[in-house]
């Protein structure tokens, strides 16, 4: 066991994702630069079938993936961790429980970032949001955290990236998303990579101020991460982050590695 740590970052993309830059020693060596203490790769994880192919890794590459974050274990100093962000997947259940299982990394997250509508896939980033597609969504995500497979949940308010208006939908299923995490003890993220995008309106892209002041209401606990996808961008929103949780309020989650594998301190 290892002791807790708020110089962290736990979801970190690399040129292996085919939408990101940089190589795995490039971000650990950036993270000893920055003084991390702890820094976590969860690259898109590909599918079996190769769902989602064009904006993951190959399927062929993921040992080599795996193995690059070895190597990069062994410099000591900073506590570096595998993972992998899944789109879950029902019928995939047990190919994502497996690397739990088999030790071949030491954490999940869940990322919601495809969903169907009327049998085509739609995404927050290139699609219009509906009224039924924010259902829609929260039923994809909650049925992956139902499984327990998942560490924490990433940009759990990407949904309102495209569904800008807070309305009665927006409220309800926030308080079923943020509600569901709470019982379950698992941190929502919030996501550095949304302050960088361009935004319409006077918030962030995402996270959403209205969906984490409802987090503060009702108790939710937090991570804070990059979700760098270029090594410049690993710290270069920490202080937004930090920023972001003292005025929303939100009470903060602590990670810790326990018999291999990553937990979270309340």
């Amino acid at each position: 066991m290892i002791r807790t740590t708020d110089k962290y970052n736990l979801h970190t993309h690399s040129f292996y994702c085919r939408h990101g830059h940089g190589s795995i020693k490039e971000y650990s060596d950036e993270a000893r630069r920055l003084g991390l203490e702890m820094l976590g790769f969860t690259e898109h994880m590909p599918l079996p079938d190769r769902r989602f192919a064009k904006t993951r890794m190959l399927n062929e590459e993921m040992d080599q993936y795996l193995d690059d974050i070895e190597t990069e274990r062994k410099d000591g100093g900073l506590l570096i961790l595998s993972g992998f962000e899944c789109d879950y997947i029902p019928e995939f259940r047990s190919y994502f429980a497996s690397y739990l299982e088999e030790g071949k990394v030491d954490y999940l997250i869940n990322g919601v970032h495809f969903f169907k509508r009327k049998g085509e896939y739609v995404s927050p980033f290139d699609d219009v949001m509906e009224r039924d597609d924010v259902y829609t969504y929260r039923d994809v995500l909650l049925s992956a955290l139902d499984t327990g497979l998942f560490s924490f949940q990433a940009h759990p308010d990407l949904i309102f990236a495209s569904y800008r208006e807070w309305d009665d939908v927006s409220e309800s299923v926030s308080r079923e998303i943020i509600q569901f995490a709470i019982d379950r003890k698992i941190p929502l993220e919030v996501n550095g990579n949304g302050m960088l995008r361009p935004s319409p309106d006077d918030d962030y892209l995402y996270p959403r101020r209205m969906f984490w002041r409802l987090a503060s209401e009702m108790g939710a606990y937090c991570v804070r991460n990059s979700d760098s996808h270029e090594v410049v961008n690993l710290g270069k929103t920490r202080e937004l982050q930090e920023s972001f949780v003292k005025e929303c309020n939100v009470k903060k989650a602590y990670p810790i590695v326990k018999r291999g594998r990553l937990e979270f301190e309340f």
